[in-house]
């Protein structure tokens, strides 16, 4: 019994820290996380539903974000250095459409930990990822043209503290694009080059515990591709747990720990 309210407790105090985290998603009216497609419904399937799931100049055309996060299609003969995540609900609306106007809300930035974990595209050593001030503009790059996934385990790993509310940006060679399409050149305010996926488990909407993936496409005129492939870039953001939860996990470790110490001495 005393080992099952032990481990129940540190249980507890995981879970805790784990769903403090600072970084959430701006509502945007009627959007929300929908479910990934269900198996075999990628694109030659349901073109353009939704809107990231298209037709990839790559490979052999099943290529696309959908197919990178679930290591199918051509990323099976083709595997990457860093294999998907698997299946992981999307950014949008219920219909397939994107959410233009997507930005992020941090109550209390302490830094986020961001990977670089895919590259197709023929003007990867020019593309700059990087995060903006929704306020003010001001945009701070987090990765350059000279990037590359590397070698696990590692590869490049950057972290970035931004202010209250951000978005993401991709200069690349026909502009720079924003997760904010309304601030994307003249003629693309209407395209949105970023699809966003939440790392946790579907019981964990709400809750927190935000590990993000992020795919951006990064031309405007992408022909037979639809909206993009959202394949030319690829990055997985780890927001850091709020400086509190941090404090609450240490705390609760180190009393937990000496309770296990109290308990090995006196049996």
């Amino acid at each position: 019994m005393r080992k099952l309210l032990t481990v129940t407790a540190l249980a507890v105090i995981l879970l805790a820290a784990s769903n403090a985290w600072a970084d959430t998603v701006n509502i945007t009216p009627g959007a929300g996380w929908q479910p990934f497609p269900a198996p075999g419904a990628l694109y030659p399937n349901n073109p353009g539903n939704p809107y990231w799931n298209n037709f990839s100049k790559d490979y052999t055309g099943q290529a696309n974000i959908g197919y990178y996060l679930t290591n199918s299609g051509d990323f099976v003969a083709n595997p990457p250095i860093y294999p998907g995540p698997g299946a992981l609900p999307w950014w949008g609306f219920a219909g397939g459409n994107p959410a233009l106007n997507l930005f992020f809300n941090t109550t209390n930035p302490s830094g986020s930990f961001t990977a670089l974990r895919l590259e197709v595209a023929g003007n990867a050593g020019i593309n700059v990822f990087g995060w903006y001030d929704t306020v003010t503009g001001v945009m701070t790059p987090i990765f350059g043209g000279s990037a590359t996934p590397g070698v696990p385990p590692g590869g490049p790993i950057v972290i970035y503290i931004p202010t209250a509310t951000y978005g993401f940006y991709l200069t690349s060679a026909e502009g720079t694009y924003f997760t904010q399409s309304s601030r994307n050149p003249a003629g693309d305010q209407s395209h949105q080059h970023f699809a966003l996926f939440l790392g946790s488990a579907l019981s964990q909407y709400g809750l927190g515990n935000e590990s993000y993936w992020l795919g951006m496409e990064d031309l405007i005129n992408t022909g037979n591709e639809g909206s993009g492939d959202y394949n030319d870039m690829v990055v997985r953001i780890t927001p850091v747990p709020e400086p509190g939860s941090l404090a609450l996990l240490g705390t609760g470790l180190a009393g937990l720990a000496a309770a296990l110490r109290r308990r090995f001495f006196h049996s």
